[in-house]
């Protein structure tokens, strides 16, 4: 069996940006020697002008063709088939320290002669929608609420990942704390089911909570990032079948950083314990990884490898 597929994407992406500064002011009094107040008064900002500062539009559109060929020995649902996925978001920032964001995706197979499954096809869904509050840049605290995209760490525990035209997201609170060398993210909430046939919605009783810290200088050129997730869930079944709940914990810590000579590297450890369904679960998981950088060569390419 011979698996050949051929895939074509077609990236445009399109960001409008109303950010004309902190608005304007024209003065329009006098000169010093000529009649009328020393300081006259400025004119006040418009709506154009508050508009401008503080709403920001951005959009996405992606084609993406698949031609799949012996991935079973059947024929495929299709031969060929694209793959559309359109987004449109707007962001509003009234004030330095509050920001809202909404965004809607539509998302649709062409061609694959059956209805496409919830993995790509998903027509105008509600993707995003968040409040941020707090020390949106640089050192402080900061809240974020809603319906969001969400990566951590290396991506490999929780992400929201972009190859796939249907992505995951989530509903969540989190709060992050910056202080110089140290960060630390906290994080409760749930990952958001993909539904073709209405709006999308979070799994019943499926929730994930994540307290993860990064220190940019304990190892010079690297940082080290302990972390602590859970896990609950409903109605899942053990490895003889039964139904049960899960309730697991995760302990990690990733550490990644570069060296002379371009070259980087990174390791990660996480261990794994806790009931699935009337079972106990305990696992260990671990990566390690090297690249090379070259700096001076058209394009900079880098080279990389991971070992799991």
């Amino acid at each position: 069996m011979s698996i050949c597929r051929v895939t074509a994407v077609f990236l445009l992406g399109t960001s409008v940006h109303f950010l004309g500064g902190a608005g304007y002011a024209q003065d329009t009094g006098s000169t010093p020697d000529a009649a009328g107040p020393e300081n006259a008064a400025k004119t006040p900002e418009g709506v154009k002008d508050f508009l401008m500062r503080t709403v920001q539009v951005q959009g996405a559109a992606r084609v993406r063709v698949e031609a799949p060929s012996g991935s079973d020995f059947t024929l495929t649902p299709a031969d060929v088939y694209s793959m559309t996925r359109v987004r449109l978001g707007v962001a509003f920032k009234p004030v330095s320290w509050l920001r809202f964001f909404a965004e809607g995706e539509d998302s649709r197979v062409q061609g694959y002669q059956v209805k496409g499954p919830s993995t790509l096809s998903d027509p105008f869904d509600f993707r995003q929608g968040y409040v941020e509050a707090g020390a949106i840049e640089g050192d402080g605290v900061k809240v974020r609420v809603g319906r969001q995209d969400l990566f951590i760490g290396s991506r490999r525990m929780i992400s929201t990942g972009d190859w796939s035209t249907i992505t995951k997201n989530f509903d969540v609170v989190r709060g992050t704390v910056t202080k110089g060398i140290f960060k630390m993210d906290v994080i409760a909430g749930s990952v958001i089911l993909d539904d073709p046939n209405r709006l999308d919605r979070n799994k019943p009783g499926e929730r994930f909570y994540v307290a993860y810290s990064a220190w940019s200088k304990l190892i010079p050129g690297a940082s080290v990032e302990p972390y602590f997730m859970a896990k609950t869930a409903l109605n899942v079944k053990g490895k003889d079948g039964k139904l049960g709940n899960a309730d697991t914990l995760y302990g990690g810590l990733r550490i990644v950083g570069t060296l002379l000579g371009g070259f980087d590297y990174n390791a990660e450890a996480v261990r794994e314990g806790g009931d699935y369904g009337n079972g106990a679960v305990q696992a260990l998981g671990y990566v390690g990884g090297a690249g090379w950088s070259l700096a001076n060569v058209i394009g900079q390419p880098h080279f990389s490898s991971d070992f799991a």
